[in-house]
C-alpha cells in the first residue's frame, strides 16, 4: 500500500486489517506488509509533519497493524518488506527500522544486492545485525522479469554459502513466469536447504532433472540449459558456448582447419536431435514455456549447419582452385548463411553469448571481402 498510504492515517489501519481478516477467516495466518519499490521520503504533508523520517512513519503503522491483528489473530505470524531491502545494512533507514521495529515482526531481505550473484556468511551477519533479528531472505532467483526477461533461469541454485542458513529464519525463492521450467530450480534450491553442508550443484540438478522430466529427453534438457546460464548467479558464464567457441579456436590455431569444421558439425547435430527429443517427450505446459528459446536453440543449429558447411566450401575453394563453378557454391553457401543469421534480429532470448555472434559475423564479412577480391 506504500505509493497511497498516509502512515498518520488511523483509517488506514483498519482497512488493511479488515483486508487481512477476509483471508484469516479462510484459515490463513502468515501475512506481510509490503513498502518495497515506493519513494524513499515521505510524500504526503500529514506524514512529513508528524513523523522525521520514512523508518519512523513505517514502523508506526506496522505496529499499529500488528496489535490490532495480534487481538484477533493469537497465532499471527506478521512479515514486513521494507523500502531499501537489500545492501550491508548500514543504512540510516535500516539502521532506524531494525533497532525501532518489534523484534516479533519477520522482516524480508534480498541479501548484498536486489538479485545477488553470492550470498556469504558475512553478508548474513551484517544484515542479521542490522536488522536485529534473522532475516526471511527473499532470493531474487530464478525470477527472470524486467530487465532479465531475455534469460531463462533453469540452471542450479548456487552461491549461497551453508552458514547463511544460521543467521537467517527462512528463505523464499522468486520463481520466473514460466512456472514450469521454475520446477527444476527450484528442485535444486530444496535440494541445499535439505542439506546445505554436502550440497553438490551438478548431482543436484541431474537428480532434478530426473525427478522432474522423462528419462528420454533429461541429457538434451541439460545440453539446453547449458546455452541457458546466463543469470544473476552466473553473470558472464555460458558455459557450452564457451567451450564450443574455444575448442574450434584452439583447432583453427593449431590450423586443424577440419577437426574445427568437425566441432560445428557435431554440434549443430546434438542441438538438432535435442529439438527433436524436447518437443517429442517434454510436457505440453512446459514446452509451450521453453518456446522462444527452443526457437533460438533450434535455428543457432541451423546457423551452426550452414556455418560449417560454408567453412568447408571455403576450405575447398582454397585448396583446389578458384573455379566458376566453386565460387558460385560459395557465394550461395555465404547468402544462406547470412539469411540464417540476421533470423537473429527478431529473437528476444539470450541464449548464445557475443562471442558466438561474432564467429559467424566475422566469417561472413571476410567471406564477402574474400569473393569481392
Amino acid at each position: 500500500p506504500g505509493l497511497s498510504l498516509a502512515y498518520s492515517d488511523p483509517n488506514e489501519v483498519q482497512t488493511f486489517v479488515r483486508k487481512v481478516m477476509q483471508f484469516y477467516e479462510m484459515n490463513i495466518n502468515i501475512f506481510g506488509l509490503f513498502f518495497d519499490d515506493i519513494p524513499q521520503k515521505l510524500q504526503k504533508d500529514e506524514d512529513i509533519k508528524q513523523f522525521p523520517d520514512l523508518a519512523h512513519a513505517q514502523v508506526h503503522f506496522t505496529h499499529e497493524v500488528y496489535k490490532n491483528l495480534k487481538l484477533k489473530i493469537p497465532d499471527l505470524k506478521f512479515i514486513v518488506c521494507p523500502t531499501i531491502y537489500n545492501g550491508d545494512g548500514s543504512q540510516d533507514y535500516v539502521q532506524t527500522l531494525g533497532k525501532m521495529l518489534d523484534p516479533h515482526i519477520y522482516v524480508m531481505w534480498t541479501g548484498p544486492q536486489c538479485c545477488p550473484e553470492r550470498i556469504t556468511e558475512k553478508d548474513a551477519i551484517l544484515a542479521e545485525n542490522a536488522l536485529r533479528r534473522k532475516p526471511l531472505y527473499w532470493d531474487n532467483y530464478p525470477v527472470n522479469d524486467g530487465y532479465m526477461s531475455t534469460e531463462l533461469h533453469i540452471r542450479p541454485y548456487t552461491n549461497r554459502e551453508a552458514k547463511v542458513l544460521d543467521h537467517a529464519c527462512g528463505f523464499v525463492l522468486n520463481p520466473m513466469n514460466q512456472s514450469e521450467a521454475s520446477k527444476i530450480p527450484l528442485a535444486t534450491a530444496a535440494y541445499f536447504f535439505a542439506n546445505p553442508q554436502e550440497y553438490d550443484p551438478k548431482k543436484a540438478f541431474k537428480k532434478a532433472l530426473y525427478e522432474n522430466l522423462p528419462k528420454d529427453v533429461c541429457d538434451a534438457f541439460d545440453r539446453f540449459s547449458n546455452y541457458n546460464v546466463l543469470s544473476p548467479l552466473h553473470p558472464k558464464n555460458f558455459n557450452r558456448a564457451n567451450h564450443l567457441i574455444d575448442n574450434f579456436k584452439r583447432s583453427l590455431k593449431k590450423e586443424k582447419r577440419e577437426e574445427a569444421i568437425s566441432i560445428l558439425e557435431e554440434e549443430a547435430l546434438n542441438i538438432s536431435n535435442d529439438v527433436y527429443k524436447m518437443q517429442k517427450f517434454l510436457d505440453r505446459d512446459l514446452l509451450d514455456e521453453l518456446k522462444q528459446w527452443l526457437d533460438e536453440y533450434e535455428e543457432w543449429g541451423i546457423c551452426l549447419k550452414n556455418l560449417a558447411k560454408h567453412m568447408r566450401i571455403l576450405l575447398d575453394v582454397e585448396s583446389s582452385g578458384y573455379d566458376t563453378e566453386k565460387i558460385l557454391l560459395l557465394k550461395k553457401s555465404l547468402r544462406k548463411l547470412d539469411i540464417s543469421f540476421r533470423n537473429f534480429a527478431k529473437h528476444r532470448t539470450s541464449i548464445f553469448n557475443e562471442e558466438m555472434v561474432g564467429l559467424v559475423h566475422e566469417t561472413i564479412v571476410k567471406s564477402s571481402i574474400f569473393l569481392r577480391s
